[in-house]
């Protein structure tokens, strides 16, 4: 004779999957929580860092005119260490040297130069040097310093966030009229606010390019969830800013394309549930 399951036995296996699927669930949701609440965590203590860094140097990290007098020169030109030629010979992270910033107040260019420097990778590095944050960072992007990896690498060139291919990028200045590379992987004027960012500003953004929905580090609930908490809730307006987005490329918020003169009426577009959103941090320090 063969016995099977009762309805009662059915009936308490159904509920221990119900209550270990809810258990699960309960669970991602807690460390997605915690995740968001690391976001102005860190911000904080990279600004409280930067500061310290500015009350003992007189400089802001990256723009340090005689950081090789600290910890040594890392080698390219060092006749002038804050040219776009420094550091660029193969190298790794287990080091200190370093090279000089140009003491301009900024990381936006080098004098002299026409391209994109390395101050807003050297940022880290300086920062990092000068045991105000934890880690070593290349201070450049990682495959022109010879490491096998390219752009903004979490844990290589630029800290790690706490969620998954994210990381922290100290960019500059940006009006909304040009430096279409300032946003740390997000390009493309026509997709950012005319953002008044003031000299230097810190970047929630994503260190790789998955295939689209969820490119960017946050849902757009989870966004206007941060900038509620720091700022003012709003994606266009405060020191916490988004990506404006449009109707087919990452839409975080409710204005498509350029919208000048009106983007304090954009708000997060909250039904949107892909992670189509990063986060600027305005005017830190």
């Amino acid at each position: 004779m063969k016995n099977g399951f009762s309805l009662v036995e059915l009936s308490i296996v159904l509920v221990i999957l119900g209550l270990l699927t809810g258990g699960i669930l309960a669970g991602k949701s807690l460390i997605r929580a915690s995740e968001l609440r690391s976001v102005s965590t860190d911000v904080q203590r990279y600004i409280t860092a930067t500061q310290a860094f500015r009350d003992k140097y007189f400089y802001i990290p990256g723009d340090l005119p005689n950081a090789t007098s600290f910890w040594g020169t890392l080698g390219g030109n060092s006749s002038d260490n804050y040219s776009y030629t420094c550091g660029l010979a193969p190298t790794t992270i287990s080091q200190p040297l370093t090279c000089n910033g140009d003491g301009d107040g900024s990381t936006l260019y080098i004098v002299g130069t026409t391209g994109y420097v390395y101050e807003r990778f050297r940022f880290w590095q300086h920062l990092a040097n000068s045991g105000l944050i934890e880690g070593q960072y290349a201070g450049c992007n990682s495959t022109v310093c010879g490491l096998a990896v390219s752009g903004l690498t979490a844990g290589i060139n630029v800290p790690a966030a706490k969620m998954g291919n994210s990381a922290f990028f100290h960019a500059a200045q940006y009006n909304g009229t040009g430096a279409t590379s300032c946003c740390g992987g997000f390009a493309g004027t026509t997709s950012i606010f005319a953002l008044d960012t003031g000299k230097n500003m810190l970047l929630l953004t994503r260190t790789a390019s998955p295939a689209a929905p969820d490119t960017l580090p946050l849902r757009p609930e989870e966004a206007w969830n941060i900038d509620l908490k720091m700022d003012d809730g709003l994606p266009g307006t405060g020191k916490v800013a988004s990506n404006k987005g449009d109707t087919t490329n990452n839409p975080c918020t409710t204005m498509a394309g350029v919208a000048a003169g009106a983007d304090s009426g954009a708000a997060y577009n909250l039904p949107d549930s892909n992670r189509d959103c990063l986060l600027f941090f305005l005017r830190a320090f």
